[in-house]
């Protein structure tokens, strides 16, 4: 009995671990606890609060440590819904991960360093760590004389089985991915560019200038890199834009081509402050 109930609860244990601490909440899900060598698996890592996105900052990238695994692919996003009490934010961390090799395979725990402002108090959030057991790799062999054709054939039929299992475990056990529109994913390179740049305003002003010229070509479809300065404001007349909203966006994206190629020293919190800016009037834009 103590031999069944074992791997269930390790499992259980690795699924739905959570960390509350001070306000800010860590909860971490891995999709498997099994899986073939020719398989992924998705490491999903999320961080709540109550509050804004500004209430904390993640200025440093993770550093996490895989054994007998690598990564794939990666993205983060985060979100904030209105609450009956004021607002709640999540900031996700995603991994695909595959495997280098068969056997028990492991994630350590993975630090999250963090800032509560406004007082830029630091902390500290660290992940549980989680196996996967690996399956041994399923080998192809080409035999020569008559049994050749057949042992090839043989071998890709286990092959698109193996395949075909694993892609319709993993359609069911994890949801599409939401296709982000233009102000989303601006919002998302807009946050980025905040926590990369800390306090260095040329730094955000040029991520800023490099996201604001791909926001006009996927919303509005305007290379807006190859228009004089003056020119930008006419360009969205053919937008939903009122006056004051073209204003803006055509102020803020001349300023940062500006600040991008020469000296600039801006005062402290200009960073936050001209982040939050932008992101109250996008917000209006979704």
């Amino acid at each position: 009995m103590r031999a069944l109930l074992t791997p269930f609860l390790i499992a259980l244990f690795i699924l739905l671990s959570g960390t509350n601490v001070a306000g800010i909440q860590l909860s971490q899900s891995l999709d498997c606890n099994e899986m073939a060598f020719e398989d992924s698996a998705n490491l999903t890592i999320t961080i709540e609060w109550d509050g804004g996105q500004a209430a904390y900052r993640f200025e440093r990238a993770l550093d996490p440590f895989f054994d007998r695994l690598k990564v794939k692919g990666f993205s983060s996003s985060i979100s904030s819904q209105p609450t009956a009490d004021g607002e709640k934010t999540i900031k996700t961390f995603r991994y695909v991960l595959v495997p280098t090799s068969s056997g028990a395979a492991r994630i350590d725990p993975i630090t999250i360093s963090y800032l509560a402002m406004p007082d830029s108090i630091s902390g500290e959030l660290v992940t549980e760590p989680m196996t996967i057991t690996v399956a041994e790799e399923i080998p192809v062999k080409i035999e020569t004389g008559s049994n050749k054709l057949w042992v090839f054939l043989a071998g890709g039929l286990v092959i698109l089985v193996v395949g075909a299992a694993a892609y319709w475990r993993k359609r069911s056990a994890v949801p599409d991915e939401p296709i982000l529109t233009p102000v989303e994913k601006f919002l998302n390179a807009l946050e980025d560019a905040k926590f990369s740049s800390g306090s260095d305003l040329k730094k955000f002003q040029s991520a800023l200038h490099d996201g604001l010229a791909q926001f006009f070509m996927e919303q509005y479809s305007i290379e807006v890199s190859l228009l004089p300065d003056d020119g930008v404001v006419e360009a969205l007349d053919g937008t939903k834009l009122d006056e004051e909203q073209k204003q803006k966006l055509a102020h803020w994206f001349t300023q940062a081509k500006r600040d991008k190629f020469r000296p600039v020293d801006g005062s402290p919190g200009e960073v936050v402050r001209l982040e939050n800016e932008i992101r109250a009037f996008l917000d209006n834009l979704k």
